[in-house]
């Protein structure tokens, strides 16, 4: 799927970034991914109608609470039919590197 960058500098903060885990679950209407980066850091990514939101700390709770809206796609327009978005499509738009066995895709 398309992801549209929602502004440059933001997204520089979170791209490039060498992951040691990552996990996708589902809670009801929306997607969820945490991870932990190999310098020790949390990342938490959400994608909700259409919008997509990332934020990084030394914590779960601070990652959370540090999320920023990074891109969009053309599911902002579709309420009743909503899209689905891939982990595949959030490592390539973040440039994230991780083994794929360390990958955990529910």
């Amino acid at each position: 799927m398309n992801i549209n960058c929602v502004d440059n500098c933001r997204l520089s903060k979170f791209t490039g970034k060498k992951l040691l885990t990552l996990s996708r679950y589902k809670p009801y209407r929306y997607t969820m991914w945490r991870g932990e980066t190999d310098d020790g850091l949390y990342i938490v990514v959400k994608y909700k109608r259409g919008f997509l939101y990332v934020g990084i700390g030394d914590t779960e709770m601070g990652a959370e609470a540090s999320m920023n809206t990074v891109g969009t796609t053309d599911d902002v327009l579709s309420l009743f039919n909503p899209l689905e978005l891939s982990t595949q499509d959030v490592l390539d738009f973040l440039e994230w590197d991780i083994d794929e066995n360390n990958i955990l895709d529910w």
